[in-house]
């Protein structure tokens, strides 16, 4: 059970990756110009998202997505989007896939990043002291 569990996350996770990038055009969401999100001055805003890893549950039936985002500071408005379209999203892994049930997707961002940054801080800080 638990290499089919793993075989599912790696594929759910390729899947998703896909699947956002191919059905979701997140610079849309950036070229508002009345927006309170500041444009580049060549107007170039494009986040960049990126499938981390996915973690199905013990029964199959959910599956949690991370994703990261740069810029980071997009990360919330992004993982909004993706949120309201989860549906949408749902419904075209649900057409990849050939297994039953197809897990249920939520997306969460992945800190990772920032708490691995965290801990180089604090081993930068013990070495000068």
């Amino acid at each position: 059970m638990a290499y089919r569990k793993e075989k599912i996350s790696h594929l759910i996770r390729d899947e998703a990756g896909k699947i956002v990038h191919e059905n979701l055009d997140m610079s849309r969401l950036f070229y508002n110009r009345g927006s309170s999100i500041r444009e580049s001055e060549s107007g170039d805003i494009s986040p960049i998202v990126t499938v981390m890893r996915a973690i199905v549950s013990d029964d199959l039936n959910h599956v949690r997505i991370f994703i990261s985002v740069f810029p980071s500071q997009f990360a919330e408005k992004v993982l909004e989007q993706i949120n309201k379209n989860i549906y949408f999203l749902q419904q075209i892994l649900n057409k990849k896939l050939k297994i039953h049930p197809v897990p249920k997707m939520f997306f969460v961002l992945d800190k990772t990043e920032e708490r691995a940054a965290e801990v180089e801080k604090v081993i930068e800080r013990a070495k000068k002291e």
